[in-house]
């Protein structure tokens, strides 16, 4: 984000892998487990917030992506459909991360 978007300190949401973020471990541990402890410590040390993780469902439905710089989705389907939908309306970038190259679609 600050890279490629020149936002020092991006605020970024988290999504859950399971549905609705794993429900306090009652649909899976993996929010608990690995995504919390993957998250939290190692952005603050490069100057982001990582909040989350967040149910896709709810998180979309509610309008919580306007709050953040960034979304990061644990796969495909779970960030880009809500993101055409709701968020893109014509003017909206899916941007890949961690790639060496620069990947985009509209």
């Amino acid at each position: 984000m600050g890279r490629d978007f020149g936002v020092a300190s991006p605020r970024i949401a988290v999504l859950g892998l399971n549905p609705h973020a794993g429900d306090n471990g009652l649909i899976g541990e993996e929010e608990k487990t690995v995504i919390l402890p993957a998250d939290q410590k190692p952005c603050r040390s490069r100057g982001m917030e990582a909040h989350g993780p967040f149910g896709a469902d709810g998180f979309f439905g509610s309008g919580g992506y306007q709050q953040f710089d960034g979304v990061l989705a644990m796969y495909h389907d779970q960030g880009l459909v809500p993101f055409k939908s709701l968020c893109a309306l014509g003017t909206g970038v899916n941007f890949t991360a961690g790639l060496p190259v620069v990947r985009t679609s509209p």
